[in-house]
């Protein structure tokens, strides 16, 4: 049996109204879509709130802020996320990446 996550990443450069440089605004606005996102998830049974970062992309060094969610089902949970932030500011999502982990089942002594 795996475990399945979805991590969604903004491009903190971006986002609506942000200034270069202002991390606590960019914290701010990660929280606040993590929340829209988390109650859609929640409501929906299609998800649980796992962690959140804020960094640089690996890839361009540009700053990100992201935030992933343990979920059942990739389809359903990114298409909730999809219509959760559709017209608000946080629909410029960069990229919504799915993780799958297969755990190894344990024995019982």
């Amino acid at each position: 049996m795996g475990i399945k996550t979805i991590e969604v990443f903004y491009n903190v450069n971006r986002i609506p109204d942000m200034q270069p440089g202002d991390w606590d605004a960019a914290m701010d606005f990660r929280d606040a879509a993590m929340t829209l996102i988390e109650e859609a998830l929640m409501e929906a049974r299609a998800g649980e709130w796992e962690g959140a970062e804020i960094g640089s992309n690996p890839a361009t060094g540009e700053p990100e802020v992201n935030f992933g969610f343990a979920v059942s089902d990739f389809d359903k949970a990114e298409a909730l996320v999809r219509k959760a932030v559709k017209g608000t500011r946080y629909e410029r999502i960069r990229e919504i990446m799915r993780r799958e982990v297969e755990m190894e089942p344990q024995a019982i002594h």
